[in-house]
């Protein structure tokens, strides 16, 4: 499988994002549905029988753009947004397919502070910065992936930039 041999590093890393998105994920077809199970359904209709046409979300562990994604129904109807991962080949998925949203790349925390990040693949939906739930899904906690990065308190996040 190609994906294995490709990194952030690599001069086909875009070019792979972009072949993800298009051929494979088929990004540009129309949905009813985004998320894995109906969710974006529930919080579509939530908000339509509340009267509320129009919102900002905060998505945490945002993962992709499109593919299991409780927001894209949102984004598609004119709501705007913040999406937050740990894994930065997702926030650059975002910053290819939702460059309107606020894309961030950071743990969120009660602690600001730098930690450790396990993943298992730059394309893994389930990666962590807690060691035993890394050892838990057989991540190598010594793995070349892993890497550190700033953890945010996401209510001191939210305040600074919604400036409650």
């Amino acid at each position: 499988m190609i994906k294995k041999y490709i990194s952030r590093e690599s001069s086909f890393y875009k070019l792979y994002l972009y072949y993800r998105l298009i051929y494979k994920e088929k990004h540009f077809i129309k949905r009813k549905t985004y998320s894995q199970c109906g969710e974006d359904l529930f919080i579509f209709d939530y908000m339509k029988k509340n009267n509320i046409r129009k919102g900002t979300y905060v998505d945490l562990g945002a993962f992709h753009p499109i593919k299991c994604s409780n927001t894209c129904l949102l984004l598609n109807n004119d709501w705007s947004g913040t999406n937050i991962d740990l894994n930065q080949t997702a926030i650059d998925y975002f910053n290819i397919v939702r460059s309107q949203d606020n894309n961030v790349c950071c743990a969120i925390s009660n602690k600001e502070e730098k930690v450790k990040v396990f993943i298992n693949n730059i394309f893994s939906p389930i990666n962590s910065i807690n060691k035993e739930h890394a050892k838990r899904f057989n991540f190598n906690t010594k793995n070349k992936l892993s890497y550190s990065i700033k953890a945010k308190n996401l209510i001191l996040y939210v305040r600074k930039k919604l400036i409650f």
